[in-house]
């Protein structure tokens, strides 16, 4: 049910999110936190459901560990959130929701990876599926052109990707290229590549020990600072810090997916 989409384990006590193309779901598994976003200000949460393309900030007095997910669109929970969200910026989730995360779907964080991964997609299905136990979500593959749009992007990450390549693999201009995009998934272009080569540079550094540096330029970032200040605008937190912190649950790696 993870699919495509990247979901992990850590601590913070601040984190500001400025990139943002995928739904996100963040529980807290301790301290209550606070949240900003378009002006409005939440206090006393223990989680959040956030729509795409949203900036936000959220807090904590204490270092407080979270469950974190990131969702695309074109996915099982991309498409949950999307309908529970039902238009909204933002969903605030009580106390309730994170005590049932800790105590019946997550109690021991020394688990086995396997048995953290299956308890965390119960508890994503128990969030998202049990007040709609009768809808139908999308089926259908998406149009075929952003199908193509998004393997070009996958196997072209350590190459210069331009509007212009784009456009022509689907035989448009660069102008409807750009609309067709952002009305199908929600999302910019530069975002979703930007996204694309994060998560594919998280892959290498934690399942192919990859040294940082080398994994940033074999995506397609400049040099490990143009990495750095991408990772911290879709994640609050400097890249060093999480991936040494943070348990990983699901990190695909989308050349496998998309080839």
């Amino acid at each position: 049910m993870l699919e495509n989409n990247i979901s992990f384990i850590t601590k913070f006590n601040s984190a500001v999110i400025n990139l943002q193309c995928c739904y996100q779901i963040a529980v807290s598994m301790d301290h209550p936190f606070e949240c900003q976003l378009n002006g409005n200000y939440y206090s006393n949460i223990h989680g959040i459901i956030i729509n795409k393309r949203q900036s936000y900030q959220a807090s904590t007095n204490e270092n407080t560990t979270v469950l974190v997910g990131y969702f695309e669109d074109d996915t099982t929970l991309g498409d949950a959130i999307r309908n529970k969200l039902n238009g909204k910026d933002i969903l605030t989730l009580d106390k309730g929701v994170s005590a049932k995360l800790i105590n019946e779907f997550l109690p021991d964080l020394d688990d086995s990876i396997k048995n953290l991964i299956q308890n965390t997609n119960l508890f994503y299905a128990w969030l998202l599926f049990s007040d709609y136990p009768n809808i139908k979500f999308k089926l259908e593959s998406n149009d075929p052109r952003i199908t193509a749009i998004m393997k070009y992007i996958s196997q072209n990450l350590k190459s210069k990707i331009t509007l212009k390549d784009i456009a022509a693999i689907v035989y448009l201009s660069v102008d409807r290229t750009r609309h067709l995009f952002l009305e199908e998934t929600g999302t910019t272009l530069r975002q979703y590549i930007l996204w694309k080569r994060v998560q594919q540079t998280v892959y290498k550094v934690l399942h192919e020990q990859w040294i940082l540096s080398d994994a940033c330029i074999l995506c397609g970032f400049n040099n490990i600072a143009h990495f750095s200040r991408i990772f911290k605008n879709m994640f609050g937190i400097p890249p060093k810090q999480t991936l040494k912190d943070i348990l990983f649950l699901s990190m695909p790696d989308i050349y496998t997916k998309n080839n």
